[in-house]
C-alpha cells in the first residue's frame, strides 16, 4: 500500500512592501549606535514637536515645556554622537595630529603606511648645532634613534577610545572644535645622548675663575679674575627632543650662559695683608734631638688662596689667605724619616744555661704630624718668631735588660740541625752568617717568624759574599747562596718544638744537604724549605704562650737551632716520609763559565731524581692533638752538571806542542740550586 504523500507546509504569502519584514532586516545589518542614534533622534523630533503645541497653553505647563525642550536637546546631542561616532568607527577621529601630520580619519593599514615612511625620512636625518664658529652635527643612528610605528599608531586611534564613556564622549566632542597634537614614541641611547651633549659641553664650557693670589720671593701678586661660560645642558636636550617630536631638523643653536667668578680683584685687600703678616713669620721646630728652622722660603709653598662669604652678606665674596694643611703633612712626613726609630729588644743568648743580654735594648721614636700641624698653622699666620715643641713620643721595646729574666725562656723547647759538609767556602761563609743574623731572635707569644724578614737584606752590607748559582744554562755569581740551609734548619727546629708552620716550600728538586740529619745520617727528602724574598718565605707561629728565644751554633759542619722558652706539655711527631712517583734523572749537561780555565772540569751538581714525597706532623698536648699538618713535596728530576772552563790560560811558547791529555772530571762539593735563584 503505498504511503501517503506528507503535504507541506506552506509558508504565508508576504507582501512586497510588508514594513515589519524590512524593519527587522534593517536592524540586524545597522549598527546598536546608529539605531540609539536614530531612536534619539526620533523622541529629540517628538520632544520639539510637543514643546511647540505646547506653546499655547496656561502658563502652568512651562515646567513641562522645558523638561521636553531638555529632553530634545540631550537626546539631538546623543543622536548626533551615536551618528559621529560610528562614522569613525575603524578609524582615527578627525582633527588628530602627529606634528605636522593630519593623521585624522585614517584607518590602521593607512595610519601604519604613513608613519612608517615618515619615520625612516627622519631617522637619516642629520640635525646640526652651532656656536659661534663652531659646529656640530648628529646622526640619529649616533645615539641609535629609532621611532615605534606600533605603539605611535596606537597612541593616535586612542584619541577619543578613553575608557570611561563619558571620557570618550567629552574627548571626541571636544575633536570637532580643536585640534588634538599627539607625539611619536621612540627609542634611543641616553648614554650616547648624554655622551654627545657633553662633547659639546667640553668645547664651549669655558670655566670662570675668581681672582688669586702668587707668592714670590717675600712678595704677593695678584692674578686677575675671568667670566665663564656653561653650556645650558637641560635647554639644549630640550631642543633635541623637540626635533624628534615634530621631525624637523633645524640649526640647533647651542644655548650658552655666563658664569660670573665670585671674587674680583678688587676683593683681594684682605688675602693681600694675611699674606704680608705671614711672611713675617719664623719657626724653630725641635724635639729632643734635633732643630728645624722654618722660614717664608719653606712655607711660603704652603699658602694657598680660597674665596670666603663676608658675614651678614649672601652674595658678597672676598678672597682670604690659608695654610694648607696638606702641604705642612707632606713636610712633616719628610721630617719623620730623621725622627722615627723602630724600638729594638734586647737581644740575648743562652751560655752554659745561663740567658744573658747579648745587646742591649735601644728606645724608638714616633712622630705624630698630626698632633704639630695646628701648632705650625697658628705660628705662621701670627706673623710672629716661634719655637714649636714637635709631638714625639718614646716607644719602649717589648723587651730591655729589666725584663729579660721575667720571659719564661728557661728551656729548649725543640732542636733542629742539618749538615752541610762538603759546601764552599762562599757556601759556609754565607750559612756561618745567616745563623749569626737568626741567632738571638725574639719571637713574643702568638708572634709569626719570617725567615726572611728577620734575615732582611742579602747584600755584601750584611756580611754574605758572592757564589756560583745556576740558572738556567749560566751560572752567575749571587749574594747568600746557602740560606737555604739556615731556613731548612729552622724548618725542623719549628717541627720537633711543636709550632704550627704557616709557609713552607721545598726546593725544586732534591738537595743532598736536607736528606742527612746533623751528624750526616741519611733521613730521606722532605725536610727542606727553600726562601727567596719576599717568596717563598719559611714562617711559623708561637703559640706555646711564652716568649721563644732562637739561639744558633756551628760545630764544623753541622748547623744546629736550638728554641728555647717553657714547655707546655706538647709532644710533636714527624712521620718518615713516603716517596712515590719517582721520575729517573736526565743525562749530564756541561755549562761553559768563564770562571774556570780552559781543561778545568768542575761537577756543581749531582744527579737526583724526581719524585712526590709526603709526610705528616701531628702536635698533642693533655691528649688531645692540637694541630696536624701534611707536608708535600714534589721534586723535579735534576741531571748532573758540569761546569767546563771557558777562560784562557797564558803559556809561555814552546818548539813544539804539548801532548793533550784528557782532563777527568773531578766532583767537587754540590752547589745548591733550587727552584728560584739558591739561598
Amino acid at each position: 500500500m503505498a504511503k501517503k504523500k506528507k503535504k507541506e507546509k506552506k509558508t504565508p504569502k508576504i507582501g512586497r512592501w510588508d514594513v515589519f519584514r524590512i524593519m527587522r532586516k534593517l536592524m540586524k545589518r545597522l549598527n546598536k549606535k546608529i539605531i540609539f542614534g536614530t531612536l534619539a533622534g526620533l523622541f529629540a523630533a517628538g520632544g520639539l514637536v510637543a514643546f511647540f503645541r505646547g506653546r499655547k497653553k496656561t502658563s502652568g505647563s512651562k515646567y513641562y515645556r522645558s523638561i521636553l525642550l531638555g529632553l530634545a536637546v540631550f537626546c539631538g546631542i546623543m543622536a548626533f554622537y551615536g551618528i559621529y561616532s560610528v562614522a569613525y568607527a575603524g578609524k582615527s577621529f578627525p582633527n588628530v595630529k602627529l606634528a605636522d601630520m593630519k593623521v585624522g580619519g585614517k584607518t590602521n593599514a593607512d595610519l601604519k603606511k604613513s608613519l612608517d615612511e615618515k619615520f625612516r625620512i627622519y631617522e637619516i636625518k642629520q640635525i646640526k648645532f652651532n656656536y659661534k664658529d663652531k659646529n656640530w652635527q648628529l646622526n640619529p643612528s649616533d645615539i641609535k634613534l629609532s621611532y615605534d610605528s606600533k605603539k605611535t599608531e596606537d597612541r593616535v586611534i586612542s584619541i577619543g577610545r578613553e575608557k570611561t564613556f563619558f571620557g570618550r564622549m567629552w574627548s571626541r566632542l571636544g575633536l570637532i572644535g580643536k585640534a588634538r597634537e599627539v607625539k611619536p614614541i621612540y627609542t634611543y641611547d641616553k648614554v650616547a645622548f648624554g655622551a654627545f651633549i657633553d662633547k659639546i659641553a667640553t668645547e664651549v664650557d669655558v670655566p670662570e675663575l675668581d681672582a688669586t693670589g702668587v707668592i714670590k720671593k717675600n712678595n704677593v701678586t695678584f692674578v686677575a679674575d675671568r667670566t665663564g661660560m656653561r653650556v645650558e645642558k637641560v635647554k639644549l636636550q630640550s631642543s633635541i627632543l623637540s626635533s624628534f617630536d615634530s621631525f624637523t631638523n633645524p640649526k640647533i643653536s647651542v644655548p650658552v650662559a655666563t658664569s660670573h667668578p665670585n671674587v674680583t680683584l678688587g676683593d683681594t685687600e684682605m688675602a693681600r695683608q694675611q699674606v704680608m703678616t705671614m711672611l713675617k713669620s719664623k719657626l724653630n721646630l725641635k724635639w729632643q734631638k734635633g732643630a728645624w728652622n722654618v722660614g717664608s722660603d719653606v712655607f711660603s709653598s704652603w699658602v694657598k688662596f680660597r674665596s670666603e662669604k663676608v658675614d651678614g652678606q649672601k652674595t658678597s665674596y672676598r678672597l682670604t689667605a690659608y695654610i694648607s694643611d696638606e702641604e705642612v703633612t707632606d713636610y712633616l712626613k719628610k721630617l719623620s724619616k730623621d725622627i722615627d726609630v723602630q724600638p729594638q729588644n734586647a737581644k740575648l743568648a743562652m751560655n752554659n744555661g745561663q740567658l744573658t743580654v747579648a745587646q742591649v735594648s735601644v728606645t724608638g721614636y714616633a712622630f705624630d704630624p698630626a698632633a704639630s700641624i695646628s701648632l705650625i698653622r697658628d705660628g705662621i699666620t701670627s706673623g710672629e718668631t716661634r719655637e714649636i715643641q714637635l709631638a714625639v713620643k718614646e716607644v719602649q721595646p717589648d723587651v730591655t735588660s729589666n725584663n729579660y729574666l721575667n720571659l719564661g725562656i728557661k728551656e729548649i723547647v725543640g732542636t733542629g740541625a742539618t749538615n752541610f759538609k762538603g759546601s764552599s767556602d762562599a757556601r759556609k761563609a754565607n750559612v756561618a752568617n745567616g745563623a749569626r743574623i737568626v741567632s738571638g731572635t725574639l719571637i713574643k707569644p702568638g708572634g709569626e717568624f719570617s725567615a726572611v724578614g728577620t734575615i732582611g737584606n742579602v747584600d755584601a752590607s750584611a756580611g754574605f759574599v758572592l757564589g756560583l748559582v745556576i740558572k738556567g744554562t749560566k751560572t752567575v755569581p749571587e749574594y747568600g747562596g746557602g740560606l737555604c740551609q739556615v731556613s731548612s734548619t729552622l724548618f725542623r727546629a719549628a717541627l720537633y718544638s711543636g709550632l704550627r708552620v704557616t709557609e713552607r716550600a721545598n726546593h725544586a728538586y732534591r738537595v743532598g744537604y736536607y736528606e742527612t740529619d746533623g751528624d750526616g745520617k741519611r733521613i730521606g727528602p722532605g725536610l727542606d724549605s727553600t726562601i727567596y724574598g719576599p717568596h717563598p718565605d719559611l714562617r711559623f707561629v708561637n703559640d706555646t704562650g711564652n716568649w721563644i728565644l732562637i739561639q744558633g751554633r756551628i760545630e764544623k759542619t753541622k748547623l744546629t737551632f736550638d728554641f728555647w722558652g717553657t714547655k707546655d706539655g706538647r709532644v710533636a711527631t714527624v712521620s718518615a716520609p713516603v716517596i712515590s712517583n719517582e721520575i729517573p734523572a736526565p743525562a749530564a749537561e756541561y755549562i761553559n763559565t768563564d770562571t774556570l780555565f780552559v781543561g778545568q772540569t768542575e761537577q756543581s751538581e749531582t744527579s737526583h731524581p724526581g719524585a712526590l714525597v709526603v709526610f705528616d706532623y701531628s702536635v698533642m698536648k693533655d691528649g688531645k692533638e692540637i694541630n696536624k699538618q701534611t707536608f708535600k713535596s714534589k721534586y723535579k728530576p735534576w741531571g748532573a752538571k758540569y761546569l767546563v772552563g771557558t777562560k784562557p790560560v797564558e803559556v809561555a811558547p814552546a818548539p813544539a806542542p804539548a801532548p793533550i791529555v784528557p782532563v777527568t772530571p773531578v766532583a767537587t762539593p754540590v752547589v745548591e740550586v733550587p727552584a728560584v735563584p739558591v739561598q
